[in-house]
C-alpha cells in the first residue's frame, strides 16, 4: 500500500513540473512577443526619408573636466584711467559716458598759464644751451692748443653739461602733457592742452566737469575695452597640477542663447587663496562674439589631457524622463530602445557605460529624433 502510495505522489510531481516548465516557456515566448511588438517598424521608404543610418561605437579623445564657476574680466591692458600730471582747468569735453572712442582721440582740453611758463622756460633754457654749446666747442680747441687753463676749460663744460641736462628734462615734461618742444617757438606758445586717451574703448566714466580744476592726484575718465574679455575661474587647490597653459574651456553665460563659448588657458595663478582654498586661471576666449559686460558670472569646465574611448556621435543618445537611450537596429526597418548609462558627454561626443554588450550591435547614429516621434 505505501508502494502505491509513493508512486502517485511521484506521479503527480512529474506532472507538476512539466505544467510548470510549460508555463515558464510560455511565459517567455509572450514577454519576447510582446517586446517585438514595441519595436518600431519602418518601411523602406521611411526608413530612407528619415535619413536613418547605423554603425557602430568609434574612437575618440575624450577628455576629463574640471568645474569651477568665474566671471567675465578685462585684462589689464583693455583699461584705462585717464589723467594728467599737471594742474589745468577743463575747458572742453568732446566725448559721452558709453561712446566708442579710439586711440589717440582729443577726449577733452586743458588750459592753464603754468604751460604757459613751462614752454617759456624750455625756449630760455635752449637759447642759453646753444649759447654754452658753441662756447664749449670753442674753448675745447683752444684746450688742445694750451690757450686757457684746465680750470676754465672745465667750468665751461660743467655749464654746458648742465643746461643740456636741465633743456632735455624740460623738454620731457612737455612731452608728457602733450607738447612737442622741438616745434615750440616765440609764436606759437599755448596755454591749453589736449588730453588723449591711451586705448580704444568704451568710455565708463567722466569724472570732471566743465571749468573744474584738476590736479594730478585726480583722474578725468576712464575708458574699456569689452571687446576683448577675458575669463577669470577660481579653481580648487587641488586641481593644480592637473592645469597646463593652452588647455580647452567651455562656460555658459545664464540667460544668453547658445551660450556655450570656448576658451583657451593662457595664465595659471600661484597663489591660493586661504579663504575659498582656490587659485585663478586666466582664459582667454576663442569666441568673436563675446562683448558681456565686465563681471558676468559664468559657469566653466576646464578640460584635461585625456584618453582614447569607444564612443556615439551626442545625437544618437536621447534623455527621456531622466534616463537615456539609444536606438539598436534588430532588422530591416525594425528598431528597438535601448536604455543607456552615460560616463561623459565631450565636444559632441557620448561615452556610455555599456559598451562591450553593445560593441557588436547595429546602433542607430542618425535619424534618431524620427524614431523618437513614432516612439510614443
Amino acid at each position: 500500500m505505501k508502494i502505491y502510495t509513493t508512486i502517485t505522489i511521484l506521479f503527480i510531481s512529474l506532472i507538476q513540473f512539466s505544467c510548470t516548465n510549460t508555463n515558464s516557456q510560455k511565459q517567455e515566448e509572450i514577454q519576447e512577443e510582446e517586446a517585438k511588438s514595441l519595436n518600431i517598424k519602418f518601411t523602406k521608404q521611411q526608413v530612407e526619408l528619415a535619413g536613418i543610418k547605423t554603425g557602430t561605437f568609434y574612437e575618440e579623445t575624450m577628455h576629463h573636466h574640471i568645474e569651477c564657476t568665474g566671471k567675465v574680466t578685462l585684462r589689464p591692458q583693455n583699461k584705462a584711467t585717464v589723467s594728467v600730471p599737471v594742474n589745468g582747468f577743463v575747458e572742453q569735453i568732446n566725448t559721452t559716458l558709453g561712446a566708442w572712442v579710439d586711440k589717440g582721440f582729443i577726449a577733452m582740453t586743458l588750459r592753464h598759464s603754468d604751460y604757459i611758463d613751462m614752454q617759456t622756460d624750455y625756449l630760455k633754457t635752449s637759447s642759453e644751451f646753444e649759447f654754452a654749446e658753441k662756447e664749449y666747442q670753442r674753448q675745447q680747441i683752444l684746450r688742445k692748443e694750451d690757450a686757457i687753463s684746465e680750470k676754465a676749460f672745465q667750468k665751461t663744460k660743467a655749464n654746458y653739461e648742465v643746461l643740456r641736462a636741465q633743456k632735455a628734462g624740460l623738454a620731457a615734461k612737455l612731452k608728457m602733457i602733450g607738447i612737442s618742444a622741438q616745434k615750440i617757438t616765440a609764436e606759437n606758445i599755448v596755454n591749453t592742452i589736449e588730453v588723449k586717451v591711451p586705448i580704444s574703448g568704451y568710455v565708463d566714466e567722466i569724472n570732471v566737469d566743465l571749468g573744474e580744476m584738476v590736479t594730478p592726484d585726480k583722474y578725468l575718465m576712464k575708458v574699456i575695452n569689452n571687446r576683448e574679455n577675458s575669463v577669470t575661474l577660481d579653481v580648487f587647490a587641488q586641481y593644480k597640477n592637473m592645469l597646463e597653459l593652452e588647455q580647452e574651456v567651455e562656460y555658459s553665460i545664464s540667460g544668453v542663447e547658445n551660450n556655450t563659448f570656448k576658451a583657451r588657458i593662457v595664465s595659471i595663478g600661484q597663489s591660493i587663496d586661504p579663504h575659498k582654498k582656490t587659485l585663478q586661471v586666466l582664459a582667454q576666449p576663442l569666441n568673436d562674439n563675446n562683448f558681456f559686460a565686465q563681471g558676468t558670472f559664468v559657469d566653466a569646465l576646464i578640460f584635461t589631457p585625456g584618453k582614447i574611448s569607444k564612443v556615439l556621435p551626442k545625437q544618437a543618445v536621447i534623455s527621456r524622463d531622466g534616463k537615456n537611450y539609444i536606438y539598436i537596429q534588430r532588422s530591416a526597418g525594425e528598431y528597438e530602445k535601448v536604455e543607456v548609462e552615460i560616463l561623459q558627454v565631450h565636444d559632441g561626443h557620448v561615452k556610455i557605460k555599456e559598451v562591450d554588450s553593445l560593441k557588436s550591435e547595429d546602433i542607430v547614429l542618425k535619424g534618431v529624433n524620427y524614431l523618437v516621434a513614432e516612439d510614443v
